[in-house]
């Protein structure tokens, strides 16, 4: 009863440690964490003409039925002239739900996709 006493004690003092080491570990890199932390939802900074080339401006289609992964659908404008569709979905991911932008031009070719926001873990992807 004495050993099984003395080493659940000893293993007690050795989380409760472990805790504090943690604690001002991350209590000192916090500023670091939050400075490298990956900022994903970049929903209000679309750049239309990176995606669609010469496009300056977008319509919305009102889009009806269909697939309820699509969220939005817009056409892509350079003045008056159609330069080509943006499609915004909504994709399941792993752990969370992906936000994707993807620009087709008019002769239906892909001509850009960037993930508008993503809450995935970076720390738990497989390598």
């Amino acid at each position: 009863m004495k050993t099984n006493t003395k080493w659940s004690i000893i293993l007690i003092l050795v989380i409760v440690a472990c805790s504090v080491v943690t604690g001002i570990v991350y209590n000192s890199l916090s500023d670091k964490i939050v400075e490298n932390t990956p900022k994903y939802d970049n929903k209000d900074t679309l750049d239309i003409a990176s995606l669609i080339p010469d496009a300056d401006s977008l319509k919305p289609l009102d889009i009806q039925g269909g697939d309820e992964a699509v969220k939005e659908v817009n056409e892509a404008y350079a003045g008056d002239e159609l330069k080509g569709y943006l499609i915004k979905t909504d994709s399941k991911g792993a752990y969370s739900t992906l936000s994707i932008a993807t620009a087709i031009t008019i002769d239906g070719k892909i001509s850009g996709i960037t993930i508008l926001s993503q809450k995935e873990r970076k720390d738990w992807e497989m390598v």
